[in-house]
């Protein structure tokens, strides 16, 4: 069965809603591509897991960006999207605290 691919190119949802899309986006990658797109599926659920902790780690979260950041040039536009989604979550984050997640 193939998985529908969501459509990341909506900014205008929350960045929990936006995590998700990430998250089934990878998830359907990798049932219907195979197993070169998990590594992508545990960093949209890191980032999610990170929006949802009651206290984000600023820490943790640029950990994730230099992953992504390493990843984007050799795997595509999907990693280039979700890096670039984390850095402007981050940049919320950093500046005004848990708050605004």
């Amino acid at each position: 069965m193939v998985k529908r691919i969501p459509d990341l190119s909506d900014t205008s949802k929350t960045w929990a809603e936006q995590a998700d899309d990430f998250v089934l986006y990878y998830d359907a990658c990798a049932a219907n591509q195979g197993a070169s797109w998990l590594l992508g599926l545990f960093m949209a659920q890191q980032w999610r897991g990170l929006i949802d902790a009651p206290q984000a780690s600023v820490d943790e979260a640029k950990l994730l960006v230099r992953v992504l950041e390493a990843e984007r040039a050799s795997q595509g536009t999907g990693w280039s999207d979700l890096y670039f989604r984390v850095i402007k979550w981050l940049d919320e984050v950093d500046a005004s605290g848990p708050k605004n997640r």
